[in-house]
């Protein structure tokens, strides 16, 4: 399934719409009135920044801090008489306008996809069950029946070697592995 460019770009600018004004600062402020989409992209964000973070931060305090420190009481003041207000509007006009649409689109879509798709789908999954009973399960338990030794066998055989090998080999290498992730990060 392939989406058009215009619906992907359409679910950009909902999904940086939604995390942007939607989504709170931090996990713990999350509850059941916000979008769904919230809580993956808190928990991809609270993933990552950790690990973006001691790169960043030396390259900012270099380069970058001195120049914010400068812009920054223009920036705070742009925020709270200028950000803030706008996002309170926007929001609210979200909440109003946008929201009762895609939630009026998204039953839309359960009741188009229940109406037209399921009952295909259905339909396809009773046929295709049929269809296995008739012609393949015969053989199919025919050739369980025929190798069932066989894989109790084979089963038994690498289950055993691999306890007897494979395991203890991975606990020896595992220190040594250890040490070389530890010289390759330094």
């Amino acid at each position: 399934m392939s989406c058009s460019p215009t619906s992907t770009r359409l679910l950009f600018w909902y999904l940086l719409v939604t995390v942007i004004f939607r989504c709170p600062s931090s996990t713990s402020l999350l509850n059941d009135d916000h979008p769904q989409v919230c809580r993956p992209y808190l928990q991809a964000r609270s993933i990552v920044e950790p690990q973006i973070r001691p790169y960043l931060e030396p390259v900012y305090n270099s380069y970058a801090a001195p120049y914010v420190e400068i812009v920054r009481p223009y920036t705070s003041k742009a925020y709270a008489s200028v950000y803030v207000p706008a996002s309170n509007i926007i929001t609210n006009i979200y909440i109003r306008h946008v929201d009762p649409l895609v939630h009026q689109a998204r039953i839309q879509g359960q009741n188009a996809w229940q109406a037209t798709f399921q009952p295909q789908i259905s339909q396809l999954y009773a046929r295709g069950q049929k269809q296995y009973q008739q012609r393949l399960e015969p053989t199919v338990l025919e050739l369980t029946k025929l190798y069932r030794p066989w894989w109790k066998w084979t089963k038994k055989t690498v289950s055993r070697e691999y306890h007897a090998i494979v395991i203890p080999a991975y606990k020896k290498s595992l220190p040594y592995f250890h040490a070389s992730i530890s010289q390759a990060r330094h």
